[in-house]
C-alpha cells in the first residue's frame, strides 16, 4: 500500500465490493430466503364502501375508486365493474355508496395484482372541505376497502366442495322494468358448512351472475381460511416474541395539508394529488418492503410466516 497508485485502485475496488455486498444482503438474499406466495399473481375482487360522513363519504369513495382505476390503467390491468350503488351528486361529481370491481393483469401488463392491492384493504380516513360547504369547514369521513384474491375456477378443491354449495335462481329485484319480472337471472350461492351466502343480480345474464357469485364465494372462503391461519400464526408468534399489536389504522388523506399517511408503517407522502391520480407505488412498495422484513424476522425467530 506504499504505492499511491495501487492504493487508490484497491480503495476504489473496495467501494465497489461494499456496494455489491449491500445489494446482495438487502435485496437478493431476502428474495431467496422468502418462500413465494401463491396468491401474489392472482386477480382480485375489490369492494369500496362509503362509511361515516354521509354524502361527503360517498364523494371520497368516488375519489378512491378513481385512484384505483387510474392505478390499474397505469399498470395495464383489466377492470370489470361487478356492482355499484351511486350516491349524491355534488359540484358535478357523482358520489358512490358502494362499488365492487374485478382487476386482473392483461398480457403485457404489470403482474402481482394481489401482492400490490392487498395493502389497500382497511378503513381509509379523509379530511377535506366539502365542495358545497360555504364556510370552508374540514369534515372527516371514512371509506372501507375490502380486497380479496380471486381463486381460479378448478383450483378451489381445498376451499370448497361443489356438493357443499346450494345454488338458487330467482327473479332480480329493483330497477329493470319488464325484463326483471320475467327473467330468473339472479343467483344465490350458499356454502352449507359455513353458512356463507353470496347473491348476485347485477347482470341480466344468469350465467354471468353465477360466475361472479362463484368468484366472490371462493374469495370469501379463502379469506376465512387466511383469518384462521393468521390467528394460528399470531398465537405462535406471541410464544416466541413479545410486543404490542400493530395499529388497526390504515391510511389518512389530509387534503388541506396535502398529506397522505399510512399508519401501519408511519409512511407519509406530500403528493396528495398524485396519490389520488393513481400514483400509489411509493405507498404500496413501502408496505411490501415492511412485510418482507417482518417475514424474514419471523423466519429467523422460527415462525413459518407472518400475516399482513
Amino acid at each position: 500500500m506504499k504505492d499511491a497508485e495501487m492504493k487508490e485502485l484497491f480503495e476504489g475496488e473496495i467501494t465497489d465490493l461494499d456496494a455489491q455486498i449491500t445489494d446482495l444482503a438487502t435485496q437478493q438474499l431476502p428474495s431467496l430466503l422468502l418462500p413465494p406466495e401463491t396468491t401474489d399473481n392472482l386477480p382480485i375482487m375489490i369492494s369500496i364502501n362509503a362509511g361515516i360522513g354521509g354524502d361527503e363519504a360517498t364523494a371520497c369513495a368516488a375519489l378512491l375508486i378513481r385512484a384505483y382505476q387510474r392505478y390499474a390503467e397505469i399498470n395495464r390491468w383489466d377492470v370489470e365493474i361487478i356492482s355499484q350503488a351511486e350516491g349524491a351528486q355534488s359540484k358535478g361529481m357523482q358520489g358512490v355508496k358502494e362499488m365492487t370491481m374485478k382487476m386482473k393483469a392483461r398480457d403485457g401488463g404489470a403482474g402481482n395484482v394481489y401482492e400490490r392491492m392487498r395493502w389497500e384493504g382497511g378503513v381509509h380516513r379523509f379530511q377535506r372541505v366539502p365542495p358545497n360547504d360555504a364556510k370552508g369547514r374540514v369534515q372527516s369521513s371514512t371509506v372501507a376497502v375490502i380486497v380479496l384474491p380471486i381463486i381460479p375456477e378448478g383450483q378451489e378443491a381445498e376451499l370448497v366442495d361443489p356438493k357443499d354449495v346450494k345454488m338458487e335462481v330467482m327473479r332480480s329485484r329493483g330497477a329493470g322494468g319488464q325484463h326483471v319480472n320475467k327473467t330468473e337471472s339472479a343467483v344465490r350461492l350458499t356454502h352449507l358448512p359455513t353458512g356463507i351466502s353470496v347473491s348476485m343480480q347485477d347482470s341480466r345474464s344468469q350465467h354471468q351472475n353465477r360466475a361472479w357469485a362463484w368468484d366472490i364465494l371462493r374469495s370469501r372462503l379463502f379469506e376465512r381460511k387466511q383469518v384462521q391461519l393468521q390467528a394460528d400464526r399470531r398465537s405462535k408468534r406471541q410464544e416466541v416474541i413479545s410486543g404490542t399489536d400493530r395499529s388497526d389504522k390504515v391510511r389518512s388523506y389530509n387534503v388541506p395539508q396535502d398529506r397522505v399517511t399510512d399508519h401501519r408503517i408511519g409512511f407519509t407522502s406530500s403528493n396528495m394529488e398524485g396519490v389520488l391520480d393513481g400514483d400509489l407505488d411509493p405507498l404500496i412498495y413501502a408496505l411490501i418492503d415492511d412485510y418482507k422484513t417482518r417475514r424474514l424476522q419471523d423466519i429467523i425467530s422460527g415462525i413459518d410466516d407472518v400475516d399482513a
